[in-house]
């Protein structure tokens, strides 16, 4: 499983177009006026952060490379 985040347009800030980064060390983007850290976990789940507050909508897309996965959503307003 990975987390790939795009905004309105389509522009991918981090894993798109079936390109995935090497996230075992920590990444920091700039996306929709805030900073957010991405790291894959080593027990391959993914952790992408942000404090907000966004500027924009973005688009976070998860994809799966297993069916049997747990996946957990933590959204703060």
């Amino acid at each position: 499983m990975f987390v790939a985040v795009k905004d309105e347009s389509g522009h991918y800030h981090l894993n798109g177009h079936l390109i995935v980064e090497n996230g075992r060390s920590e990444i920091v983007r700039h996306m929709a006026g805030s900073k957010f850290k991405y790291k894959m976990l080593d027990d391959s789940r993914d952790y992408l952060y942000s404090l907000g507050p966004l500027q924009d909508s973005l688009i976070i897309q998860v994809c799966l490379r297993n069916v049997d996965r747990l996946l957990k959503f933590v959204i703060n307003t």
